[in-house]
């Protein structure tokens, strides 16, 4: 009996967002096809780590960017190319929601409150898939007490974080005076 063709594993994982990036834990599951000899082990590394007997779908939960790379032996000691660009596959997991702060131009006089338009703006950060998006800012111009804006950071996985500012006065009426 001859076995020379070493055999051939494949990965399934889920869809990623239209980022690439996931928002949460990955499942991997890895497996082989018909070989003459059988399958002797499937094994899997992470970042180019030690090796992993693969026996059942594993959660990748690492954050950010890592490369899996994966291979078989067969039962006659074929072993899989493992350097083969169809045995590697990238998994960028973000879970940590974006940051967002806002802030209101110009400053409100010692009484709490504006005569003036007021200009609400939000300033968002992400350190892991970066803003998708973020709230543009907003120019109050009506009269009225206690306004607010809110805002929200979104990242490439998906994630999203709130933000309000508020406590906005804005009075555009100079007082009438009479005698």
């Amino acid at each position: 009996r001859i076995d020379r063709t070493p055999p051939a594993t494949s990965v399934a994982v889920p869809t990623p967002l239209d980022s690439g990036w996931y928002a949460g834990d990955v499942e991997v599951t890895l497996a082989t096809g018909y070989d003459l000899s059988g399958i002797e082990g499937t094994y899997y590394s992470v970042d180019g780590g030690d090796p992993h007997e693969y026996h059942a779908p594993f959660i990748d939960d690492q954050r950010g960017k890592h490369t899996i790379t994966f291979w078989s032996v067969d039962n006659a000691g074929n072993r899989e190319d493992r350097t083969a660009p169809q045995n590697t596959i990238t998994v960028q997991i973000d879970g940590v929601p974006p940051t967002i702060t806002g802030s209101s131009t110009p400053a409100a006089n010692l009484n709490g409150w504006n005569d003036t338009e007021v200009s609400v703006s939000f300033d968002c950060a992400d350190a892991e898939s970066g803003i998708a998006a973020c709230t543009t800012p907003v120019t109050l111009d009506g009269e009225g007490a206690g306004q607010t804006v809110a805002g929200q950071a979104q990242d490439n996985a998906g994630n999203v974080t709130h933000a309000t500012v508020g406590d906005i006065n804005i009075d555009l009426t100079a007082p009438a005076l009479t005698g």
